[in-house]
């Protein structure tokens, strides 16, 4: 009796140890599915970020090369109408002595320089609705009248001029004081 009594014993045991031993097993398949889970969902995360992150990039350059309604008109239907605008006038800037400048400045200096005058002129035709488009080294491109027509698109295409030209004169000067060289 006593040996079939410890025999018994050893049996529950052997089941209990078993019994653990799966408990714990299956825990650990567990934990490692969920941490599996967890990255997956991190890297999903992740990827979706850099996804918008680069979705965004492309949206902020494809407005920096064309006007908002074109930008959504490509990016809604892949391509963009052609218009006909009959009231447009045309802002041209180039800057004088800029190859004697660019002689003189290191490039990475040269580019702020013209960035600043590049991004007062940005700030003046929104004020004025005139559309930036383009920049090719020193010179910078826009027009009046496009993408939305104004009766006075020439006169803002005008007095947008007349106010950079108002501007550079007084960043030219507060850049002679600091001994800067300007355009």
């Amino acid at each position: 009796e006593r040996l079939e009594t410890a025999e018994k014993h050893r049996i529950e045991v052997e089941e209990k140890k078993a019994q653990t031993r799966t408990i714990a097993l299956v825990g650990f398949v567990i934990l490692i599915l969920a941490g599996g889970l967890y990255n997956r969902l991190r890297f999903v995360r992740k990827s979706r970020e850099a996804i918008q992150h680069e979705k965004d990039r492309s949206d902020e350059l494809l407005l920096n090369i064309l006007p908002e309604d074109i930008a959504e008109e490509l990016k809604e239907k892949g391509s963009a109408q052609a218009r006909k605008f009959e009231n447009v006038s045309i802002l041209f800037t180039d800057f004088k002595n800029f190859t004697k400048v660019a002689e003189e400045l290191p490039a990475i200096e040269l580019v702020n320089e013209i960035n600043d005058y590049f991004k007062l002129f940005d700030q003046i035709t929104t004020v004025y609705g005139v559309e930036k488009i383009k920049t090719i080294g020193d010179a910078y491109m826009a027009a009046g009248g496009i993408p939305r027509s104004y009766q006075d698109s020439v006169k803002r295409t005008v007095l947008a001029a007349i106010e950079m030209q108002v501007k550079i004169t007084d960043m030219n000067r507060k850049k002679e004081a600091q001994g800067r060289h300007f355009f």
